[in-house]
């Protein structure tokens, strides 16, 4: 018979590992993502002229995505439907 304190043990292994893995994953995502902007960037530049138009574009995409971000991290209504309204 299995005992109890074994099966949660194995449940909380299982979950830790759950959430390291999830944070692997992020990880390398994010280092995908850097280096596929800096080769981007890297590529526009030695288009000079033409490429300056599309570095502009990522710049401008780039900003609107800092707003939209520091927007959502300082509204705090959201934060409240966030922990207080169930889905």
């Amino acid at each position: 018979m299995i005992k109890y304190y074994e099966l949660l043990l194995t449940c909380l292994t299982n979950q830790k590992m759950k959430i390291m893995l999830e944070r692997f994953g992020y990880f390398f995502l994010v280092v995908a993502l850097i280096v596929w902007i800096y080769l981007l960037i890297k590529g526009l530049i030695q288009a000079f002229p033409e490429g300056i138009i599309g570095f502009i574009v990522i710049a401008g995409i780039g900003l609107l995505f800092l707003k939209v971000v520091r927007d959502r991290l300082k509204n705090k209504e959201d934060d409240y439907y966030d922990k207080n309204v169930k889905k």
